[in-house]
């Protein structure tokens, strides 16, 4: 009877989170820049938790590199998809990219504000990036947590939806793809430890070479203004957008929906 209604609530979450993203992403080899409007049934699940904050905090991913335009980054695909979703409700949107977990942590008390949803993108500069400051790996997965923990701490109440690496055309058998399992691993119990939900990126973009940039693809982005065979191209983009929206709105429909676990 239980899994009974396990199975109908999930059949029932999924059905209307795809009817959602139909009309908010397209499968197109480029983004779709038309959104629709959260189905009615959403919008009775979600009444009463209008955010008014939105934030987005990551690396390199989250400033765009190498979308072909900034209306193409995964930050303002997935801001204007919350608008949408939350018509006349979102009135402050703000990002940031802060490189690595050390760098977060020295960041995080200089933002102003408070967030009603984050989300959060690191993790790929963090497996060894020389550029960025760096929390030692040994301690890694404990300072994802306190993190987590700092930012209930300093804006309560606030959604937090983590995401984890992505898969940045690293071979199957490399030191990065192996790493990056390692780190996806900690952002997965570090955030299920604390009832987070987690965007599989990973997942999302694993061998998907069509998401990937190549340096005949052009963007406005510097430092190089083309692709680079790491970054995501605007396919790729749209994946992330896609998945941190997909998993935003299951989270608000496992809150609101009137059924028993």
């Amino acid at each position: 009877m239980h899994f009974l209604r396990r199975s109908i609530r999930f059949w029932l979450i999924w059905s209307i989170i795809s009817l959602s993203l139909g009309l908010l992403f397209t499968s197109n080899a480029r983004p779709s820049l038309a959104y629709g409007p959260a189905p009615a049934a959403s919008d009775m699940a979600l009444r009463g938790r209008e955010p008014h904050t939105v934030w987005i905090i990551g690396d390199s991913l989250t400033h765009g590199l190498f979308a072909s335009s900034e209306e193409t980054a995964y930050r303002n695909l997935l801001f204007r998809a919350l608008q949408a979703n939350h018509p006349g409700s979102i009135h402050t949107t703000f990002w940031m990219g802060v490189c690595t977990l050390a760098g977060l942590e020295a960041s995080w008390d200089s933002f102003v504000g408070q967030p009603d949803v984050l989300f959060l993108e690191l993790g790929i500069n963090d497996l060894g990036n020389q550029h960025c400051p760096q929390v030692p790996e040994a301690s890694w997965k404990a300072h994802y947590g306190a993190m987590l923990d700092k930012i209930r701490a300093d804006a309560p109440g606030v959604q937090i939806i983590v995401g984890t690496i992505p898969w940045c055309n690293w071979p199957a058998d490399s030191d990065e793809f192996s790493h990056a399992q390692k780190y996806n691993g900690w952002i997965r119990e570090e955030a299920r430890a604390r009832l987070i939900p987690v965007a599989d990126l990973w997942q999302a973009t694993l061998n998907k070479k069509d998401g990937i940039s190549t340096p005949d693809q052009p963007s406005v982005f510097p430092p190089y203004f083309h692709g680079d065979y790491f970054h995501p191209n605007d396919i790729g983009h749209q994946r992330l957008a896609q998945t941190f929206f997909q998993t935003y709105r299951i989270h608000q429909f496992q809150i609101f929906l009137p059924f028993h676990r």
